[in-house]
């Protein structure tokens, strides 16, 4: 028997034009933050960083949106919000949730005196806005970072950071920083479209 693609209607999801479509790739190095702009052509946009390295200790990353084409980002007015779950390498469950922020979390480093070493991040980006006159923007998250092989440090991250509103307009770039230090790795940006 012929293999077949299963079609969307038995899947219960449109075919989403097959798919993510490849859009840009970069390799930062010693990069305060990674801007990806002109993302206006997809309903939704996905992120996927290797990070090599982050620079400075107890640093974790976060998001922040511009609906300016990256003239500018949003990161005041406390719009932004997050709730994630995880897990560690010490068996604990870890948990993060914050209202009122000045960016959307991707991940924390609970170790205050180690820097991460190796992360992997995987984020799509939707806009949950009902119109282009009310700017809301969610994060779907999942994340693993490593520290190094002394300490030999792990975490796996879960969940969602949104923006909440105060803007006009679908979000048009996207920036990823960490609360301090610098950022090396590879990215890759993939787009798609619901028709």
């Amino acid at each position: 028997m012929a293999n077949t693609k299963p079609s969307s209607s038995f899947l219960g999801i449109t075919d989403a034009n097959d798919g993510w479509k490849p859009v840009s790739t970069s390799a930062p190095s010693a990069a305060s933050n990674v801007d990806f702009t002109s993302m206006s052509t997809y309903d939704m946009y996905r992120v996927i960083f290797e990070i090599a390295d982050m620079s400075a200790d107890a640093s974790d990353l976060g998001w922040q949106i511009s609906t300016d084409n990256g003239s500018t980002f949003i990161s005041g007015g406390g719009n932004y919000k997050h709730s994630l779950d995880g897990y560690k390498a010490s068996n604990a469950n870890i948990a993060a949730a914050g209202t009122s922020e000045s960016r959307g979390l991707i991940f924390n480093n609970y170790d205050t005196d180690v820097a991460v070493h190796y992360a992997q991040v995987d984020l799509i980006f939707y806009n949950l806005g009902a119109s282009d006159s009310d700017t809301r923007v969610a994060c779907r998250v999942h994340a693993s970072w490593f520290h190094n092989t002394t300490t030999n440090s792990e975490a796996f991250w879960n969940g969602v950071s949104w923006y909440t509103g105060g803007q006009t307009g679908p979000f048009t770039a996207i920036r990823l920083l960490p609360s301090s230090g610098t950022l090396t790795g590879s990215v890759r940006l993939l787009g798609m479209d619901w028709s």
